[in-house]
């Protein structure tokens, strides 16, 4: 009934089951929820988004990164237009670039499900905590001195006009069983395929990926219930064979899961090798998410060869490697200019040989491949590159020194944000219009670096020097949490630097005070 349902949002009101009911059953949301968030004393991002509040002031840099995953793509949704595309377009860049392949994944998981069909369990439904009374003081009986009669106390139990509950301490509840504050929340929804699904999805129809089977964190799995279109009560399908196979008929939505297991012939020593180049100072920042070098050799740059060689089989093999670094290069770190050995690869594993080197003067030379023996036959080869070295300047990390400032925008506009160092981009910020080009390119991508804002104290730049100075925790405790002024206002309730607490019930020994127990209220 209604009431029971009143007790249990009051035991269990979270953003996940104000998120649930929103979209499953808005007239319980709208009669019961909205009036309690419309008067919360510090509405968070998802308190908002559920009022259908103006949700712009979020973009700012500073509020714009106490987001999670969930949030940009909820801010990105409502939105729309040019703002919303620019959410998700940075989601796309900065987040999906390089999600894993979870296919195996997500076999594995479905494997468990059909393994556990006809197994249920029961999930009971938690109950609020009954408060618990306060116990009666104990009687102690004393002896009476006949010298002492006068002075002698008599301990009687302690009889209250009403009964005192143990005070609580009350906090509005934002995610189940997070602690408040936006830092609680960061790791709850990870970059998955089913994130990248609902934020690519139009709206339109029903919303039922097969990757919904992923998440594995309680709080991911209810928002994910949320969000699907899950029937609560479906009818079971009906299966018939036909020629080609069997067919299922369903008339509610549902995910249909099926394995095929085919064999594979086995190919004893096969591998696969790459072999890239990398400019060293990168691979040194940026480590396996450096980009390997294209172009033109710069002379007297240090790069990096590296060669992979992989085993796709089921067995462990024995191969005998060749790599060679670049004809009129000369090797460094006391590597030689040509490795060779033989290398025992686990089934599935891969080995790389990196060998450091560099062009001390310009012209065209070769790169012999890297050859990789097992056996009497050589498995596998890379192709033959040319290597064109010419110039006398060396590329900095991520060439962000030696590159035009048109290229470095452009590379700020386009690259994922692992492949940008901004730190070596410091000493260009005290030119204003190349400053003021980066920190727009960074707004727009709802990119915030500190190293970046900072500069805005330089340049006299108020409104970006307030997202500064938000972002300075220290500084904000050192101006009192709550300031108000021209340029820079900052509220401790709104901003979440203090945390609101309540005490129910309100009780406080005013007359006489009982020893050993601190007053509350």
């Amino acid at each position: 009934d209604d009431a029971e349902r009143r007790r249990w949002y009051a035991a269990h009101a979270c953003h996940e089951v104000h998120l649930f009911l929103w979209h499953k059953d808005r007239r319980f949301f709208d009669a019961v929820v909205r009036p309690y968030l419309a008067n919360k004393l510090q509405p968070g991002f998802i308190d908002q988004w559920l009022l259908e509040q103006d949700l712009t002031p979020w973009l700012a840099a500073d509020r714009h990164g106490t987001l999670n995953l969930y949030e940009r793509i909820l801010l990105a949704r409502r939105l729309g237009g040019e703002l919303g595309a620019q959410e998700i377009a940075s989601l796309r860049a900065d987040v999906f670039a390089d999600l894993p392949d979870e296919q195996a994944e997500l076999g594995t998981r479905i494997a468990e499900i059909l393994d556990a069909q006809g197994e249920a369990t029961v999930v009971g439904r938690a109950t609020a905590e009954a408060e618990t009374e306060l116990p009666p003081m104990k009687v102690t009986a004393l002896k009476q001195d006949a010298d002492q009669e006068n002075q002698a106390e008599i301990n009687v139990a302690s009889e209250d006009y009403r009964d005192q509950a143990k005070p609580a301490v009350v906090i509005e509840q934002q995610w189940y069983r997070i602690p408040a504050g936006p830092e609680g929340a960061d790791v709850l929804f990870a970059a998955s395929a089913f994130w990248r699904s609902f934020a690519e999805w139009n709206g339109q129809g029903i919303f039922l990926p097969p990757t919904c089977l992923l998440p594995q964190h309680l709080n991911e799995v209810l928002v994910v219930l949320a969000l699907c279109d899950l029937p609560f009560t479906s009818e079971a399908p009906r299966w018939s064979d036909a020629a080609d196979g069997r067919r299922v008929q369903v008339t509610t939505p549902g995910l249909l899961f099926s394995e095929e297991v085919v064999p594979q012939p086995l190919q004893a020593g096969a591998v696969v090798v790459h072999q890239r180049n990398y400019v060293a100072e990168a691979l040194r920042i940026h480590g396996e998410n450096a980009s390997p070098h294209t172009g033109a050799f710069a002379q007297g740059t240090m790069y990096v060869a590296r060669s992979v060689v992989l085993n796709p089989t089921p067995q462990t093999i024995t191969i005998a490697l060749l790599a060679q670094t670049p004809t009129g290069s000369v090797a460094l770190g006391r590597a030689p200019a040509t490795a060779t050995g033989e290398v025992l690869i686990p089934p599935y594993e891969h080995v790389a040989i990196d060998q450091v080197f560099y062009f001390p003067q310009a012209g065209t030379f070769t790169h012999y491949p890297t050859h990789v023996h097992a056996g009497a036959g050589v498995y596998a080869a890379v192709s033959e590159p040319r290597c064109i070295v010419g110039g006398d300047s060396a590329p900095a990390a991520g060439g962000a020194q030696s590159t035009q400032p048109a290229m470095i925008l452009e590379q700020l506009s386009t690259q994922p944000r692992g492949e940008v160092d901004l730190d070596s981009l410091r000493w260009r910020f005290s030119d204003a219009g190349f400053w003021r080009a980066c920190v727009a390119i960074l707004e727009r991508r709802r990119w915030y670096e500190d190293a970046v804002w900072s500069a805005s104290l330089l340049h006299r730049d108020t409104a970006r020097m307030a997202v500064w100075l938000r972002s300075q925790p220290e500084l904000v405790e050192r101006l009192g949490r709550t300031i108000h002024s021209r340029w820079l206002t900052i509220d401790a309730l709104v901003d979440g630097g203090v945390i609101h607490a309540d005490i129910t019930p309100l009780t406080n020994a005013r007359a006489h005070r009982i020893a050993g127990v601190s007053a509350k209220g």
